[in-house]
Parts: structure tokens; sequence; C-alpha cells
């Protein structure tokens, strides 16, 4: 792969990369690390790519894996430790607009406070607008399995917040 094709795919899949790993770990300069890390091992390790499933679903799976990862790393644990601040310095105007944006919107706010398991699935389902069957081929698990992890998540929104109406999201 040439540097050429590398800079290509960033600029095609990044900022929806960006968005994946921000929807994991919250927290934008990380996301950006474990994008950064995600098309350097995808640069390094491509001829393991055999085009079986689309590039952006492969490069998304190793964002999931990537981020899940820092999330079970001492960097992560630390940070909830120590209370660090997870709204560190937005990298440019439109990122801390978008952030703005999430922080007003209630629905949000709610589905980030979700442990990753139902967090994704809502996040895929609703924003991303992906069917049970792709997000089961994203995830690697089961159309059942996610069947239950989206019914789950809307009960444990409907706790937190009386009756948020997640169709009109």
């Amino acid at each position: 792969m040439t540097e050429e094709a590398l800079r290509k795919l960033m600029d095609e899949h990044g900022d929806y990369l960006l968005k994946v790993a921000f929807y994991y770990c919250k927290n934008w300069g990380y996301a950006e690390e474990i994008v950064q890390d995600v098309f350097v091992k995808f640069y390094k390790k491509n001829e393991q790519f055999k085009e079986q499933a689309n590039i952006r679903t492969y490069l998304t799976k190793m964002t999931i894996n990537q981020s899940k990862d820092y999330l079970k790393s001492w960097r992560y644990k630390k940070h909830l430790l120590f209370g660090e601040s997870v709204d560190q310095a937005m990298p440019d105007p439109i990122t801390k607009v978008f952030h703005e944006r999430i922080r007003q919107n209630e629905v949000l706010a709610s589905v980030f406070r979700l442990k990753a398991p139902y967090r994704e699935v809502l996040i895929y389902y609703y924003f991303e607008e992906k069917s049970i069957a792709e997000i089961a081929l994203l995830l690697n698990e089961n159309e059942r399995t996610i069947r239950s992890r989206l019914q789950r998540a809307r009960n444990k929104l409907k706790l937190n917040k009386d009756l948020i109406d997640l169709e009109g999201i």
C-alpha cells in the first residue's frame, strides 16, 4: 500500500472512525490516537485484508477492537480513578460544535452513561441507522444477542429518563 492510498483511506473514513472511537472512549484526544493507531496498523499489515468485507467495515472493526483495548487499559482506569476530565481541549471548532450538541442532547447523555455493549448497539441502530444483521456482523455477535442488548439498552434508558422516545431520535 502506498502512502497516497493510505491518505485517501484516511480522508474517506477518518471522520467516521473518529466518531466510532469517540462513542467508546468519550474523549476526543484518545479517540484521535485510537484512529491513528488503526491506520498505522492497517498500513503495516494491509496484506491481511482479504477484501471479503467492505474496507469501511474492516477499519470499523479494527477501531472497535482498539477502543475496547483502550477501555481495558491502565491509562483509562487511571483516568477514571483520578477523575481526570473527559472533556479535553477540542482540536478544532467543528469538533467543539459537535461535542456541544452531544452535551445538549439528553438522550445522548443517557446513552453515554450506558456500558459499552449497550451503548454501541444503540448508536449503531439509531444514529448510524444500521440493521440488526449489520450490527451483528460488525460486532461479531449473534443477531439474537444484538436484539437482546438493544432491548436491554432501551429498558436501561427508560429507567434513567422517564420514557425517552428513541424513535424520535
